[in-house]
């Protein structure tokens, strides 16, 4: 069921990707929804994004990870991987929340799998 979610959610978003474009892509995700408007509407898509991420089983975030945890991850991410500065801000997010919390059989500690300078 989950993949089936996960197939649908993705072709969804490649559907209106090339349909009519996205709604906002990493460089504008990083300058105008985490720094000019304020942390809220960062906050909000983020969580969006890693509670989808969840549910399909693409991350594993441990209890005691906090929002903003996620969102600090989320952007530092992003910032360090200009190649995601021009594609749809939910792959660099979704690609940041996967590669610091994957679904592994290991210990889940609340630190991301790398670190942050």
């Amino acid at each position: 069921m989950k993949r089936v979610l996960a197939s649908v959610l993705i072709a969804l978003t490649s559907t209106t990707a090339a349909a009519q474009g996205y709604f906002i892509d990493g460089k504008e995700f990083l300058q105008k929804y985490c720094q000019e408007v304020g942390r809220l509407p960062c906050i909000g898509f983020v969580a969006a994004v890693s509670d989808v991420s969840q549910i399909t089983g693409m991350s594993c975030i441990s209890k005691g990870v906090t929002i903003g945890d996620v969102v600090d991850v989320a952007i530092l991410y992003v910032r360090m991987h200009p190649r995601l500065w021009d594609r749809p801000a939910v792959f660099g997010v979704q690609e940041a929340i996967t590669y610091a919390w994957p679904c592994e059989k290991q210990d889940r500690s609340s630190q991301p799998k790398w670190r942050m300078m």
